[in-house]
């Protein structure tokens, strides 16, 4: 089973306070507030989960790895480069690392069709 983490993050492109080792929510024991939010978080997490299969280098979530995924990692990574939706090996980084992910995954992901164009 997979280690919980619970943080509080901002979106402050200068001062980012995001997933670092040390702020860990869960290690400090959370407020009726902080608990409130994480428990539905939780339960909103576990029904995408039980969705869809995973589908590492999906970035996009369109069902499919593609060219897409490419362009859109290389608009994040290239203004920002810390933890994004693209990062994929969970290391707080949006990097290259993550890069090779898509491209080992590239085509349709397990077990479903591509969402058919708008």
């Amino acid at each position: 089973m997979a280690k919980l983490e619970f943080y509080r993050v901002n979106e402050n492109e200068r001062f980012p306070l995001i997933d670092r080792e040390g702020l860990d929510l869960l290690l400090k024991g959370l407020n009726q507030q902080q608990q409130m939010n994480f428990d539905i978080l939780r339960r909103q997490m576990n029904e995408v989960l039980v969705s869809a299969p995973p589908c590492p280098g999906d970035g996009n979530g369109d069902g499919m790895v593609d060219n897409d995924d490419i362009s859109e990692f290389f608009l994040i990574s290239n203004s920002w480069f810390m933890s994004s939706h693209y990062d994929f090996n969970l290391d707080g980084f949006t990097d290259v690392h993550d890069l090779i992910i898509i491209y080992d995954h590239f085509g349709l992901c397990p077990q479903q069709s591509p969402t058919p164009p708008h």
